[in-house]
């Protein structure tokens, strides 16, 4: 059984039989209405649990894939899933009446190096996900990465934050150091111009951006 609670003596939601035969939790992310609990096994399976009414979870995709991490978008609107091991992707999720009451499918995919965690910033646009060689930032609504940190410490990185803003992200690593990187990031956008020859298009991107 498995129960969740702010403290000992207030139970917000009890969920039995959490583990299922592919594996046992490894993950767990409640949403930020406290609306909605999501579990990551470690044989792959995802389950997404409302912490009212009727406790049936509604199970996301087939992977066969350790699920080391989850979190929700802060609007509640996305879970992002981390795998790893051969199948290792971050994976985006969204809700789909479509596909009935609860139902949840697939956005979005990217593939990932052995990866540790993720967090959202506080807008949801931005995603940060842990390796541990690196620490990479990722454009939600793209599905691109717009920045690759390298690890900054002397032994391989094991926990790491993102701020609320997005610009700066704190990693810890073996080597007993905790660092604070302050973040400088790139905005992606496709951008055309239309006009004659020598109307000034390039003199009207080279003020407004850093093109070259």
């Amino acid at each position: 059984d498995a129960v969740l609670s702010l403290n000992p003596d207030i139970a917000i939601a009890t969920r039995d039989a959490v583990n299922s035969p592919r594996g046992l939790v490894d993950s767990l992310a409640l949403a930020p209405d406290a609306g909605l609990v999501a579990t990551g096994e470690r044989g792959g399976q995802i389950r997404v649990w409302a912490t009212a009414g009727e406790p049936t979870p509604v199970s996301l995709g087939d992977y066969r894939q350790a699920v080391v991490d989850l979190a929700f978008s802060p609007d509640g609107r996305l879970l992002a899933s981390l795998g790893r091991h051969r199948e290792g992707k971050l994976r985006l999720w969204r809700p789909d009446d479509r596909a009935g009451p609860g139902a949840w499918t697939e956005a979005a995919a990217l593939p990932m190096d052995r990866s540790l965690a993720l967090r959202f910033d506080g807008s949801g646009a931005r995603l940060a996900v842990l390796c541990e060689s690196e620490a990479l930032i990722v454009d939600v609504a793209s599905m691109q990465e717009v920045l690759r940190v390298p690890n900054p410490h002397r032994e391989v990185l094991t926990a790491f934050d993102l701020s609320a803003d997005g610009r700066r992200l704190l990693t810890a690593g073996h080597d007993g150091e905790a660092l604070e990187i302050r973040l400088e990031l790139r905005m992606l956008a496709d951008v055309g111009l239309i006009g004659l020859p020598n109307a000034g298009k390039s003199t009207l991107l080279a003020n407004v951006s850093n093109a070259k």
